[in-house]
């Protein structure tokens, strides 16, 4: 199946991202044999304007469609075709960074919405959530760039800051899968600052249960799988 994006709406990539049937124990649409065509610059601004506009572009489908539309964005086979393209130097950053501002409404308005769910910080997918794992997943996923044509490592620093200050914000939310999917992702980002956002988070919160205080304490190291 081929899905042509090249020219499309932002309804219509949300149509082709997530008005797919989720059976349970069956494999997901986007693991056949699917591929995508798109406009590389105008499917950042199409995936800029779906994270920005939520819940808008999100409340047609039930959140297992949901979900599985999402794993298709930030993993897998097409990464290169989503979410991968905000490490593509070759794009312009400022709507690479827009991109990654956008994760933001996404998790408060979607995946971390009120009703604030609990989370397991030493177990998290022993609990029953509404998105599951990618609600948690999200951020390391979205870490992981394809392979491009050229580094750039003043690009990818930029890319980085941009993802280090989502999750100082992610850290504050007061949904605790937001709070776990911010040290989740700092755990997996190679920057500098990742220790100092963590202990002032630490500090903050001495009211934190020990479980959430270890996964933060080895987020800050960089041992989280």
């Amino acid at each position: 199946m081929i899905v042509t994006l090249t020219n499309a709406t932002v309804r219509e990539l949300a149509e082709a991202l997530f008005d797919h049937p989720a059976p349970e124990g069956e494999e997901p649409w986007h693991d056949g044999d699917v591929n995508f065509e798109i406009d590389p610059q105008r499917q950042l601004h199409l995936m800029a304007e779906l994270f920005h506009g939520s819940p808008d572009h999100f409340r047609d489908y039930p959140e297992p469609q949901l979900e599985q539309g999402l794993w298709c964005m930030m993993s897998g086979a097409h990464n290169s075709d989503f979410c991968g393209l905000i490490w593509d130097p070759d794009l312009p950053l400022a709507t690479r960074l827009h991109l990654v501002d956008g994760v933001y409404p996404l998790y408060d308005h979607i995946l971390a919405s009120y009703p604030y769910e609990g989370i397991s910080f030493r177990h998290p997918d022993a609990d029953v959530r509404r998105f599951r794992t990618i609600d948690y997943m999200a951020p390391d996923l979205l870490l992981k760039g394809p392979w491009v044509r050229h580094k750039d490592k003043a690009d990818a620093a930029a890319v980085r800051e941009a993802f280090l200050g989502l999750f100082i914000r992610l850290l504050a939310h007061e949904a605790p899968v937001a709070q776990y999917a911010a040290l989740h992702g700092l755990g997996h980002l190679d920057h500098h600052g990742r220790a100092a956002v963590i202990d002032s988070y630490l500090d903050t919160r001495a009211w934190l249960e020990p479980e959430q205080r270890d996964y933060a304490l080895a987020a800050r190291t960089g041992e989280v799988l």
